[in-house]
């Protein structure tokens, strides 16, 4: 069990370090679902975003738009998104669901953006086969 919980926790911060590219400035992607944790012996790979976390910053910041109410009241922050990533890549937009707010107007663009987002390669399982995954993702909003 020790090395169960171990190789959990390694795994988990293995994803957040990987995932992080100047997190003042960027979202930072990990997985949150209890049961890819818990059973992350038989994670062989994460999803991942087709050209890698530069290139999923890029589209991010390219389709985010800084609500217009939330820009004149000076609102910054993040917005927490959960969705799934399905065995084929695609982003389940009715997963899609914000887990910790900032702004109305935020987490509607947050939620959008993502909704938005081209396939990623599919996550497999140790056997190769392809595994549903979800994830969480800070959407950060600055002036």
């Amino acid at each position: 069990m020790k090395k169960q919980l171990l190789f959990a926790f390694a795994f988990f911060v293995a994803i957040v370090t990987h995932a992080q590219f100047n997190q003042h400035q960027m979202p930072i992607a990990y997985p949150t679902d209890s049961s890819i944790v818990n059973e992350a012996r038989m994670i062989g790979t994460p999803a991942e975003f087709v050209g890698g976390t530069r290139e999923f910053f890029r589209f991010v910041s390219k389709k985010l738009k800084y609500p217009k109410d939330a820009k004149k009241l000076g609102i910054e922050g993040k917005v927490s998104v959960e969705f799934v990533i399905d065995k084929n890549g695609n982003v389940l937009p009715e997963t899609v669901r914000v887990v910790q707010s900032l702004f109305e107007s935020c987490d509607r663009e947050a939620v959008r953006v993502i909704q938005l987002s081209p396939r990623w390669k599919p996550g497999r399982l140790v056997s190769g086969e392809p595994s549903s995954q979800k994830w969480t993702m800070p959407i950060i909003f600055k002036l």
